[in-house]
């Protein structure tokens, strides 16, 4: 019986650098392309978890009002690339994307799993008592949660990466639709009050404004 001769290797031709084509000297990692949804595209993950029926869409022109009788609520800015000076001042909880703890680690990391991560970030607050069982259950927050504009789909995404950890800590989500730019449009309803002192109308701090107006305003190009 014959046997088929055993193929030679085929040699590679060799670049001007002694590797082959398309090497190169030095090793690189390729990181994977993170394409960015839209807005629907967001919403529509978002539709198919259990925590979307928490999930009340906030789409009003009134959304400073609304943040003013709702300052008790813990609020999450969803947009990333340490965008804290689009924080609001003056509510009873706010969280960035981007936070870091005291150890300079991010709250929010997605490489964490979500029951480590998730426990992570509730334990400050059953530690302060703002959180604890009653009746067996767990006292959760009311949440709000926002990031530029009306088709930004920072907010969804957020929600869905973190899944776990705002099913957990909040009992209701608020997603205040129009953002930064609704909050920054008629900026004077959200960081003054009118009211009437015998019989003269005047105009009085509410405790509540962004972090950084104009910052943020620049950052995100909103006019």
């Amino acid at each position: 019986m014959s046997r088929n001769p055993r193929p030679k290797p085929t040699k590679l031709q060799s670049g001007p650098s002694g590797l082959a084509p398309g090497l190169s000297q030095t090793a690189q990692t390729v990181q994977p392309v993170q394409v960015q949804k839209t807005h629907e595209e967001a919403m529509n993950d978002l539709r198919q978890l259990p925590l979307f029926d928490k999930i009340k869409v906030v789409d009003t022109p009134e959304i400073h009002d609304w943040i003013l009788a709702h300052k008790s609520f813990t609020y999450f800015n969803a947009l990333g690339g340490e965008m804290s000076e689009c924080n609001i001042e003056g509510v009873a909880g706010m969280f960035h994307r981007d936070q870091r703890n005291d150890s300079g680690n991010k709250i929010f990391n997605t490489q964490i799993e979500p029951g480590p991560r998730t426990e992570n970030f509730i334990k400050p607050f059953l530690d302060d008592g703002s959180m604890h069982m009653e009746d067996g259950a767990m006292v959760k927050k009311r949440c709000a949660i926002y990031c530029a504009h009306d088709t930004c789909s920072a907010a969804a995404s957020f929600l869905t990466e973190n899944e776990q950890l705002f099913d957990t800590f909040c009992s209701e989500i608020h997603y205040l639709k129009n953002g930064i730019q609704g909050m920054t449009s008629d900026y004077h309803k959200l960081v003054k009050k009118e009211r009437m002192e015998d019989g003269t109308k005047v105009y009085v701090d509410t405790g509540v404004k962004l972090v950084n107006r104009g910052n943020c305003i620049s950052s995100l190009n909103l006019k």
